[in-house]
């Protein structure tokens, strides 16, 4: 256990040890798909999508709808892997899995320079490598930072993390300098990364806080009575803080935050102590059966209710009253206690989050490791002179975090698609809607309306739900059901309106509202609720592509255009605006124009048969001879001249607009005057 090398060669060990390790457990995690909150704040979020890299392209991305300054420094990275690589998941996942090692790395530079302290010397000097390389390496490989590493949104956190831990060891490293310009620059570093790391995640909030208390309780000591400096400083900084708080946080939105949650304020205060013993007992005990991405926990009513609740609180208590008990005695424990605790406060408190995220261990859970480690390392030190029992620990700590980092490969494997991710979720939380409510979203994409459909059902009939209006979605889903699949449009609009009445609204639902008037002829109501949908939402090609469909069949060929122009100034590549105002401009007579925005859907998706049959028509109607040829013929590669009117007949009841289709009595004359034509051309051949 003793180390011969130079310290340079220390560094390089755990730099390469750190990267070989996560790369053999977070590589097969470069190909996960999107999930959970990664749609609506990355793939449809167009402020990140940028065309230079130039700083006031990049600060586009860091504001919110409303104009509000959002997470500058995580959207500025997402924003810079888009310009690089689009909505490929792999330059994403790359990037975490980069900030995931540099988090790591700093914290094996923090635990060593915090063990070679003057007052921490003595006991921990000798193995300060060996505990700092063990805790860093347990950290990093942990399954409970699976979401925080593989869930691309979550980079907020774990970017968080990395300026967190890196704020820490600027701070050690200028606190400890002999030189004035070096502790400068040091300190300088500090600042920069407590800017960084706030910019990245509001919950490192008390950062300063974790600073001070290194400082009084590991550099300082406290042999000797607390200084009234330090109280004044302690003060001034709590102050500081409060005052940041009271202008940062909208304290209205705060308590309405509680209106869509099944719990109170009171309820959540009282169920957070046992997730922060749940949390415990994930680090010390991560069974892959025990994690998922959303976690099914009862409310605390009461103290008693359930009587876990007490044990949870006074389990707390007693372990933060120990820490300030030792706090003299044994100040390493005492600080990594009261770290864990103390960076749970912000999401574990009044703020009305939803009750239990793993990813919320990131920051708290960077020094848990440290006491086990150096408890490992005494127990070795102990039964130095039995080889054997030596050898059965060392063992016991290979095996555990080769468990650790199977456990980890495991997990990222149920990421890599979203369906195995959220059956995963359901089989390990059967009482929870969430997750059957997620996998009919991924059935309905699939077109498997029918699974779809028995999921909602299961998610609304469970009444597992983590908020209010998820009901919403379900009866939602359920509307959507016989709107797209049974074509049943009177009890489509009845489960619509039976979320409005029961649960309230989401723009989804009024879309929904608007199709089901629509294919009922109502185009007044249509329209009405469209509006409504897009007054939530005004950027959604979905519901643009749908106000610009009641538009088309209110005879405003003009809005149809508007609402295709404005999706495609939005995402150049959506093919369902160039059909949109390829059919607008087909209805005005426009015929180059339309050509030219069918040939563009064409190049997009070269299968489509609706396209095919639209240019065709246009083809003959402009006498173009060579490429209505073209055009047929590469459509009997895609089906034969039996099935073609049973396909027509199927997109047509399949899609809303019917206009896409050219009228049957039109276009199969054109067809088999077309096939004629080839047939005797290649008999006279």
């Amino acid at each position: 256990m003793r180390w011969h090398l130079p310290d340079a060669r220390k560094y390089i060990f755990a730099l390469v040890g750190l990267s070989v390790l996560l790369l053999a457990i977070y590589g097969n995690s470069f190909h996960a798909e999107w999930h959970f909150d990664d749609i609506g704040n990355i793939v449809e979020n167009e402020k990140i999508r940028i065309g230079n890299l130039t700083w006031s392209e990049l600060t586009k991305s860091i504001y919110t709808k409303d104009g509000k300054l959002s997470r500058p420094v995580a959207y500025m990275s997402f924003a810079t892997n888009y310009y690089f690589g689009g909505l490929d998941e792999f330059g994403y996942h790359v990037t975490n899995v980069i900030i995931h090692f540099v988090a790591a790395f700093f914290l094996f530079l923090f635990i060593m320079n915090t063990l070679k302290l003057p007052m921490l010397r003595p006991h921990y000097g000798d193995n300060a490598y060996n505990i700092a390389l063990l805790a860093a390496f347990f950290w990093a490989a942990h399954p409970i930072h699976v979401h925080a590493v593989t869930t691309i949104i979550q980079r907020m956190a774990s970017l968080a993390g990395m300026f967190y831990i890196m704020a820490m060891y600027f701070y050690l490293k200028g606190r400890t300098s002999d030189r004035k310009s070096s502790g400068l620059l040091f300190f300088c570093l500090c600042v920069g990364s407590v800017m960084l790391a706030l910019g990245s995640k509001e919950n490192v909030i008390l950062l300063p806080v974790s600073i001070l208390l290194y400082d009084v309780m590991l550099i300082q000591g406290l042999q000797n009575r607390v200084s009234k400096k330090n109280i004044l400083t302690v003060v001034a900084l709590l102050l500081a803080i409060t005052v940041v708080i009271i202008f940062y946080v909208d304290f209205s939105s705060l308590f309405e935050g509680y209106r869509l949650r099944r719990f109170n304020m009171a309820e959540r205060l009282l169920t957070e102590p046992r997730v922060m013993v749940f949390y415990l007992s994930l680090l010390i005990y991560p069974q892959i059966s025990r994690m998922a991405l959303v976690h099914d926990i009862d409310i605390s009513r009461s103290l008693m209710d359930p009587p876990s609740t007490a044990l949870a609180i006074l389990f707390i208590l007693s372990a933060i009253a120990y820490a300030i008990y030792s706090a003299r005695k044994r100040p390493l424990l005492s600080y990594c206690i009261i770290f864990f605790f103390l960076n749970h406060l912000v999401e574990g408190s009044i703020i009305p989050l939803e009750l239990i995220y793993e990813h919320r261990n990131y920051i708290p859970s960077m020094l848990f490791f440290v006491p086990i480690v150096i408890f490992f390392l005494n127990v070795l030190d102990y039964f130095s002179l039995r080889k054997g029992i030596q050898m059965m620990a060392l063992c016991a700590v290979i095996l555990l975090l080769a468990d650790f980092g199977h456990t980890t490969y495991l997990r990222n494997g149920h990421m890599r698609y979203a369906k195995i991710l959220w059956m995963v979720n359901a089989d390990t939380y059967p009482n929870l809607s969430r997750p059957h409510g997620a996998l009919a979203k991924i059935y309905r994409e699939e077109s498997d309306y029918p699974r779809a459909f028995l999921e909602s059902k299961k998610a609304l009939e469970l009444g597992g739900f983590a908020n209010l209006a998820e009901p919403v979605i379900y009866l939602c889903n359920i509307g959507n059901y016989y709107l797209e699949y049974e074509k049943d449009y009177d009890r489509a609009f009845s489960y619509y309106r039976e979320a409005e009445r029961k649960y309230g609204t989401i723009p989804d639902l009024y879309n929904g509202m608007a199709l089901a008037r629509l294919n009922q002829g109502n185009l007044r109501e249509a329209r009405k609720y469209i509006q409504l949908a897009l007054d939530e939402n005004p950027r959604s090609s979905v519901y643009l592509i749908n106000d610009g469909l009641i538009s088309l069949k209110e005879g405003n060929t003009g809005g149809a255009v508007t609402a295709a122009l404005k999706i495609l100034s939005m995402n150049e590549n959506d093919t369902s605006a160039m059909v949109l105002a390829a059919e607008a401009h087909r209805q005005r007579k426009n015929d180059e124009l339309s050509i030219s925005y069918w040939q563009k859907a064409l190049a997009r998706e070269p299968n489509r048969l609706d396209v095919h049959l639209a240019l065709i028509e246009l083809y003959d109607r402009t006498g173009r001879k060579e490429l209505l040829t073209k055009t047929t013929c590469h459509l009997f590669t895609l089906t034969n001249k039996r099935e073609l009117k049973n396909k027509v007949r199927e997109i047509r009841r399949a899609n809303y607009m019917h206009a896409y289709i050219p009228d049957e009595g039109v276009i199969f004359p054109v067809i088999d005057r077309v096939l004629r034509s080839l047939a005797s051309s290649h008999h006279t051949h």
